[in-house]
């Protein structure tokens, strides 16, 4: 399997799916929702099925990846780069996320997650004003 943490995760939370939108008297100066990038981490029976695809395409054995998100252009149905993932077999505490634009480890793109309100996309591409991020952000803890 991938690293300790992503494990982790996975067994206790089981999956989290921020897709939609936003009206826009909350998120102005986005011009294409799927900029906001919503947190969205699969299942592990979704994960395993992707598993399962990827060794029935015969991809799995050159390029082992447990799939964890869609990225963000097929969170909201457009062809992208591929789903956010980790390579296998991974060894780390903490596996580097593939493919996504940060090209961090999972813990540090939770911590960005959760800092924008599960909208990590935000940070760049959408304006919001302190009182609606302190809503989106409200009772998350620190980690």
């Amino acid at each position: 399997m991938s690293s300790h943490i992503i494990k982790s995760f996975l067994h206790s939370s089981g999956s989290v799916n921020l897709i939609g939108t936003f009206p826009e008297e909350v998120v102005q100066n986005v011009s294409q929702k799927f900029l906001l990038d919503p947190l969205c981490i699969l299942s592990i029976d979704m994960a395993l099925e992707m598993v399962t695809f990827y060794k029935n395409k015969g991809v799995w054995e050159k390029d082992p990846k447990l799939s964890l998100s869609p990225d963000k252009f097929h969170k909201y149905g457009f062809s992208g780069s591929g789903a956010y993932s980790v390579g296998l077999p991974c060894k780390g505490f903490d596996g580097e996320l593939l493919l996504e634009e940060h090209h961090d480890n999972f813990v540090p793109y939770l911590r960005l997650c959760f800092r924008w309100g599960g909208f990590p996309g935000l940070e760049r591409y959408g304006t919001i004003s302190k009182r609606n991020l302190a809503l989106l952000t409200d009772n998350l803890l620190p980690f």
